[in-house]
């Protein structure tokens, strides 16, 4: 059967990608971060049928007979329940789109998860093993810039929040609201572990999640990331940045970007297809698309370069009073969509690649969680996206020329950005399953054994905004 509108038949295992396990060994080793760090005081959720499933079972097995093999939760105890477990098996090895069943179950498997979405886990793996010598300590944690962090706590699966500093926009919130999703959809224990995170782009010494990564000469100053700088200066104190090691956190928008009405990310999706459903390939608009603020030397040299060529179509946005703004789900009007990073990353790729469109950056400095699906090879099978060959604009006229002139191989990579990123890397279940990835591989440095101290749990954080306040005052 036809398992979802972006399915395709499963292709053959490419050499070249990482090896797609079966269910039974797609766990990660024995020495996986966080298995150590689980103690007695996990408790194991115990799953059962809502009234509405067991009455959905009662109902399938009295009309037609229904084979009851179709009708209950796969062994890994997922809520796919349109699909058998050897569906969902086959769905999540397959390296297609994934049926919307799966796209927006949170509650896969560990196994599951390590079988869907293997592109994601080699630079968590590699910053686990750095840092694996040493560790982080509490005494680390203290250290940390505390001007504009928030600490939490996941202890018995339940998330505290012991300190609160948000930004001017809802960046924390929203990664706090993700980050609890992602533990409370989990099937199986996670393991206690406490940390701090940053929600703004500018950089900050000690471990933690944060938004840009600094590792430089000048001590030993690590984070665990949004996003990490390849080769930036700090704004405040203008010394070089490298990018090192690094543990990528999803971004905000991976939950919500309110401020500039992007609103949710499952709405973002669900308007994207509805665009490309209504608008075909031949009938977008043939150009390189982009609006923006010029926030940045490498937007002026885009719309410098573009406003040369018949193909180009980059243009200002004025957030003052609106001007020039585009819904992000209309830049799918376009077979070409430009991506360019401002003072740090690009926020807006991850939207763009929501589109049937075909995605042009320069090379790019700055790292995400998902950037581990995007491939820029060009011959690749799986090319979803178009990245030159510099960290400019350079060969950008001749790359146009080349994707006009060859609209097949333009389809296809856009065909590519919808079957791997949007149907797959960019979805729901993606994001739950990082979280808990990225939480087993810091539980599996951590040195120190993390409490609730006085943190408040974040039904009541979410409800009251703040952490102390006087009770009906």
């Amino acid at each position: 059967m036809r398992l979802s509108e972006e399915s395709a038949p499963a292709p053959e295992q490419d050499d070249c990608k990482e090896p797609l396990l079966d269910p039974e060994d797609a766990r990660p080793p024995s020495s996986y971060p966080g298995k150590s760090s689980w103690t007695a005081s996990h408790r194991r959720r115990q799953w059962t049928l809502t009234g509405a499933s067991a009455a959905l079972l009662l109902l399938g097995i009295a009309i037609g007979g229904a084979s009851s093999s179709y009708l209950t939760y796969p062994a890994s105890r997922s809520l796919s329940l349109l699909l058998t477990p050897n569906e969902t098996r086959a769905a999540l090895r397959s390296g297609e789109a994934l049926p919307d069943s799966l796209a927006a179950n949170k509650r896969l498997s560990e196994a599951e998860c390590s079988l869907g979405f293997p592109r994601l886990w080699p630079a968590l793996t590699a910053t686990r093993e750095h840092f694996s010598k040493n560790g982080i300590t509490e005494k680390d944690l203290e250290e940390v810039e505390k001007e504009d962090g928030t600490r939490v706590a996941i202890i018995d699966g339940q998330l505290f929040v012991k300190r609160f500093h948000g930004e001017w926009t809802t960046r924390s919130q929203a990664i706090l609201a993700s980050l609890n999703e992602a533990v409370v959809t989990a099937p199986e224990p996670i393991a206690d572990v406490e940390f701090w995170f940053r929600g703004s782009d500018t950089v900050a010494p000690g471990p933690h999640f944060g938004l840009n990564r600094i590792d430089s000469n000048q001590g030993d100053e690590q984070m665990w990331l949004l996003v990490s700088d390849d080769l930036s200066f700090s704004s405040c104190s203008l010394r070089p940045v490298t990018d090192f090691w690094r543990l990528l956190q999803p971004d905000f928008g991976f939950w919500s970007w309110p401020e500039p009405r992007v609103l949710g990310w499952a709405e973002a999706r669900r308007k994207a297809r509805l665009v490309d459903a209504a608008t075909p390939w031949a009938s977008k608009a043939n150009k390189l698309f982009w609006r923006g603020a010029l926030l940045a030397p490498l937007r002026d040299e885009l719309r410098n370069l573009a406003s040369g060529f018949p193909w180009g179509d980059v243009g200002e946005i004025n957030w003052s009073n609106g001007e020039g703004r585009v819904a992000i789900e209309d830049h799918c009007r376009h077979k070409y969509l430009a991506s360019v990073e401002g003072r740090s990353y690009s926020g807006r790729l991850k939207y763009l690649a929501l589109c049937r469109s075909v995605i042009v950056s320069h090379k790019m400095r700055y790292t995400q969680s998902f950037h581990g699906a995007l491939d820029g090879a060009d011959g690749s099978p799986d090319q979803n996206i178009i990245i030159l060959k510099e960290n400019s604009w350079s060969g950008l006229p001749e790359t146009m020329e080349a994707l006009l002139a060859d609209q097949n191989r333009a389809e296809f990579i856009a065909e590519n950005a919808v079957r791997t990123l949007r149907g797959r890397y960019l979805t729901p279940a993606a994001t739950s399953c990082y979280w808990r990835r990225a939480l087993a591989e810091y539980a599996s440095v951590q040195r120190f054994a993390p409490t609730r101290g006085e943190g408040v749990d974040y039904e009541s954080f979410m409800l009251m905004g703040e952490i102390h306040w006087d009770p009906h005052r």
